[in-house]
């Protein structure tokens, strides 16, 4: 049994239509850091998508690196993820397909002012996905997070079986 990995370039993330996080690009001291700032109290979502290749079954483990834009060390995020799957030749619309049940997991923060941390989400309910189907990956910085700052989500990567 092998581990597919999927890089989910945050400058690939779509924003939705409301509740949108903001790009941003901050001057670290040697290299540029983009990202979007979630603000914890929002409910603020963005989303990937990308084909499902070399799947074999189970549930989808979205890792999530992210810091405290403020530079927090105590407090927690919740990210949500959800995500359907698309086959060709379904006689569903692209345009209207419903997202799977919310997975979800609560990290705190790391001690480090602006140290990243790394969140992974299970999404169990993948929606019959088979291999070669389009997901679609909705990822939300939920709103009970305790964290004083806004959450910055620096990159992300998606991981399976291939068996």
């Amino acid at each position: 049994m092998a581990t597919t990995k999927m890089p989910l370039p945050i400058e690939a993330a779509s924003p939705g239509t409301s509740a949108i996080p903001a790009m941003t690009n901050d001057a670290g001291t040697n290299f540029p850091v983009p990202g979007y700032s979630f603000t914890i109290a929002s409910n603020q979502a963005i989303y990937w998508h990308f084909p499902l290749l070399y799947y074999g079954s189970g549930s989808l483990v979205v890792n999530l690196l992210w810091f405290s834009a403020g530079g927090s060390t105590t407090g927690n995020v919740r990210w949500d993820a959800s995500m359907n799957a698309i086959t060709p030749g379904d006689a569903q619309s692209i345009l209207t397909d419903s997202l799977s049940t919310v997975a979800n997991t609560t990290t705190t923060v790391n001690g480090t002012a602006r140290g990243v941390t790394l969140t992974q989400v299970t999404v169990a309910a993948t929606d019959s996905a088979a291999e070669g189907d389009r997901i679609e990956l909705k990822v939300t910085c939920n709103s009970a997070g305790t964290m004083a700052s806004n959450a910055v989500l620096v990159d992300a990567f998606v991981t399976w079986s291939d068996t």
